[in-house]
């Protein structure tokens, strides 16, 4: 919030600075019709008022125009040096009816139309000004406007210009030599006669000046402009082109020219051409292959300077990496890339485009601390694993490297020294240290945790500072009256009881708050019918699909579900199964469907990142890594699945039902916490057991007592 309004509302700085320029903007309009209306008596204000605003619409024109005002009544009746806001004004005056004003006209002619020039500062049409500048050319005599300059200084015409045989070129297209009117985009010249843009044109077939006659699609004007429903998406939009199937957009044409298939006459993997409806290749159906690509001959969707995406991605690459730095390894894995367009797209952002050249010329290390000066953004993680995935970087946990980066920043933003170097020997030494150990272990860590813990023991020092207290004084009751704050105090426990193992502060006790039961929030038919939509509805992903079931089927957490592996999938000719713990899980037939579908066409969003080599069963948007597990957990909500709420009811459906060292096995729980589930779900039978164990016993009323 930068600022509040009159009524109290909240403005941003942006906001802001438009509501005083609006504002400000008001108070020109109104001097601005006030002066008019003293010059041009019997003229309606408000008629002056909305000539005024639709001259000058914004803050800097209704400057102009009070400025221009301020010279006297001459504005209006010719002036010469009045600014082009007057004119506007004049149109708009005129347009309502106001008599007896003229627009500003040529200095030297009078006219009032084309005052694109000045003449030592008066408005002059272009006629006039190129015959005020004109100078006798050196080779003709004739007064001409300058075109050009000898070596020596002396001016030359444009017609001169034209024919002198020493500017000439050969031409890109003919050979012939003469003058360049045009030049490609390579800096290649063409001459007058090749430069016209006359070709058949692809919608309506009339011979007529078209565009896109280099990219084998010439279209004339009033087609280029005709809109009619797409015959592939059924969408109206501007027609690209007419095929067999009738008139096409842009996006069905880019798919057309890039699709490929078996064809049906010579078995090839072909484009079907898409002019005729056989959707045979163009070799079958006799028709002269286009769209081909200049370099590798492959039909398909050509992007620029006749060359497809494939193509383009080596010469942009190579246009960039130069310099002492060897950079092969990067442009091997980008060349690797099923996705040539998305790589193309990557490598002509700003970012990449300065990195990469940056990199080869030296002038960027390759290092992780190089690029962590870059930034922490996604364009920067996204290079980061580019260059691990291309072996120029070794490989390092990102989430430790986040956190180590967050523990720097916090440390420092202690006051006190003593309570800096506690809480830095904490992170570093215990915290920082388990989170080591435990990325060794599944690779799997969330610093969350990490970070709560030290921000409340950093909160913990700086409350007995406050109060007068130091470490190594903390007594129980000073403990209690910092938990008797909000609840996530208590995770001050670990801290206390490293600090106290340290011998730097008593033994202190922070008590564990109640360890409630589970509860239920979803029916069994609940589940059956969700069961029943991830099976049988085609329309969604498979992935979804796949991951839905395994939070119904098998209570797996979202962050468990994208760490699944390629090798955690075993699929033979008689069944498919899954591991989620130390045992397979033998999937049922219709689950198993759909996980030997996704194993198979599995694909991320990176686009370094093949989907068939990547070893991860969902993969992500970054090289290398897998979804993550916030973004699967939004994907499974979207399609209405809660995980917490139905990983709740299935754990207790499955521990009802197997025992707790059965289900940790299965499902990948820790024994200790397969027993709790087990005990919730009162599926504990240690009791029953020991009860079956009771010798028999008959009353004196003969009622049986013990098992």
């Amino acid at each position: 919030m930068s600022t509040r309004t009159e009524t109290g509302a909240a403005l941003c700085g942006p906001c802001r600075n438009r509501v005083r320029a609006a504002a400000r903007t008001a108070e020109l309009h109104a001097s601005a019709a006030a002066t008019i209306a003293g010059w041009l008596a019997g003229v309606d204000e408000a008629q002056l008022r909305a000539a005024v605003t639709a001259a000058a619409p914004n803050l800097r024109q209704a400057e102009w125009l009070v400025a221009a005002l301020g010279e006297g009544a001459g504005v209006l009746h010719g002036s010469t040096t009045a600014p082009r806001v007057v004119d506007r004004l004049v149109e708009q005056l005129s347009a309502a009816g106001v008599t007896g004003i003229a627009a500003p006209c040529c200095v030297r002619c009078g006219r009032s139309a084309w005052l694109s020039q000045r003449i030592d500062g008066h408005r002059a049409c272009v006629t006039c000004a190129h015959t005020v500048r004109g100078e006798p050319c050196s080779i003709c005599g004739t007064t001409h406007p300058v075109a050009t300059r000898t070596s020596a200084g002396a001016p030359v015409c444009s017609i001169c210009h034209r024919k002198d045989p020493t500017r000439w070129e050969a031409c890109m297209r003919c050979a012939r030599l003469g003058p360049v009117v045009r030049r490609l985009d390579d800096g290649a010249g063409v001459c007058a006669n090749c430069n016209r843009r006359v070709a058949v044109c692809s919608i309506c077939g009339n011979e007529r000046v078209c565009v896109g006659i280099r990219a084998g699609n010439p279209r004339c004007q009033p087609c280029t402009s005709r809109q009619a429903p797409c015959s592939w998406c059924g969408r109206t939009a501007r027609v690209s082109v007419v095929w067999a199937t009738g008139p096409v957009c842009s996006t069905c044409r880019h798919k057309g020219l890039a699709a490929k298939a078996t064809c049906d006459g010579c078995g090839k993997l072909r484009r079907p051409d898409p002019r005729h409806p056989s959707g045979r290749c163009a070799d079958c159906v006799g028709l002269p292959r286009f769209n081909v690509c200049a370099d590798c001959g492959t039909e398909d969707r050509i992007y620029r300077h006749g060359r497809c995406f494939a193509c383009l991605v080596p010469m942009v690459f190579d246009r960039l990496a130069v310099g002492p730095v060897d950079l092969s390894g990067l442009r091997a894995t980008l060349l690797a890339s099923a996705r040539p367009r998305a790589v193309l797209r990557w490598l002509e952002t700003g970012f990449v485009t300065t990195s990469i050249a940056g990199l080869a010329a030296g002038e960027l290390a390759l290092t992780h601390t190089a690029l962590d000066g870059l930034g922490d953004n996604l364009a920067v993680t996204r290079l980061r694993h580019v260059l691990v995935q291309a072996g120029l970087l070794d490989e390092r946990d990102e989430a430790l490297a986040r956190l180590e980066a967050w523990i720097t920043g916090h440390i420092a933003g202690i006051a006190d020294v003593d309570d800096r170097r506690v809480i830095e020997a904490f992170a570093n030494w215990h915290v920082l240290r388990r989170l080591r150990r435990r990325a060794e272990g599944d690779g799997a860590v969330s610093t969350k945790n990490a970070r709560t813990k030290i921000h409340h023991s950093s909160e913990f020092l700086a409350h007995l500072r406050g109060h007068g207290r130091t470490l190594a004084g903390c007594t129980q009751a000073d403990l209690e009256l910092f938990l008797t704050g909000p609840p996530g105090r208590h995770y001050v426990a670990e801290f206390v009881t490293w600090a106290h193992r340290r011998r730097l502060c008593a033994d202190l006790h922070v008590p564990r708050r109640a360890q409630l039961w589970p509860a239920r929030e979803i029916s069994d038919d609940e589940l059956r019918e969700l069961v029943g939509r991830l099976l049988g509805d085609a329309e969604l992903r498979v992935g979804d699909r796949v991951a839905g079931l395994f939070v119904v089927c098998y209570a797996q957490l979202p962050a468990r579900i994208a760490r699944l592996r390629v090798d955690d999938i075993t699929i033979d000719a008689h069944r498919v199964s899954v591991r989620f713990g130390r045992d397979d899980v033998v999937l049922p037939p219709r689950i198993a469907v759909l996980v030997a579908d996704l194993a198979a066409t599995r694909r991320g969003r990176s686009a370094t990142d093949s989907g068939a080599t990547s070893p991860w069963l969902f993969p992500g948007a970054l090289p290398g890594r897998p979804l993550d597990a916030e973004t699967l957990r939004v994907r499974l909500a979207a399609i209405g699945i809660a995980t917490m709420r139905v990983r709740t009811a299935t754990l207790l459906d499955l521990a009802a039902q197997i025992p707790a060292a059965v289900l940790a096995d299965l499902v990948g729980l820790d024994p200790t916490t397969a027993a709790r589930w087990n005990r919730a779900a009162g599926g504990d039978w240690a009791t029953y057991a020991a009860i079956r164990a009771t010798p028999r016993r008959t009353s004196s009323d003969g009622v049986i007592t013990g098992s």
